[in-house]
């Protein structure tokens, strides 16, 4: 079985590294949706991880707004596109 889980981000990349090591693991894939309004410097570490990949096509998302379900749905595009997966999950940074 092969897994993608999508995490959406904006803040506290210490805390999203923890998220990703709790989810490490041969069978899942990890993509990061970054908000265009927060700064990637602080979180390209996190690119260097195994199985680890940033959405490229990113946009401002305002929290409650549409713009969370089309970044949402440009991540699950490109999720599609690269791989072929059971399961698709979705989760906060947060989280």
């Amino acid at each position: 079985m092969k897994i993608a889980i999508l995490i959406a981000i904006h803040k506290d990349p210490q805390q999203v590294e923890q998220l990703i090591q709790l989810l490490n693991d041969a069978r899942i894939d990890i993509y990061i949706q970054l908000d265009k309004k927060s700064d990637i410097k602080s979180f390209n570490y996190i690119s260097d991880f195994k199985r680890v990949t940033f959405i490229k096509k990113t946009i401002r998302i305002d929290r409650g707004r549409y713009s969370q379900v089309q970044a949402t749905i440009n991540s699950l595009e490109e999720i599609i596109k690269s791989d072929s997966y059971d399961y698709i999950a979705f989760i906060s940074g947060q989280d």
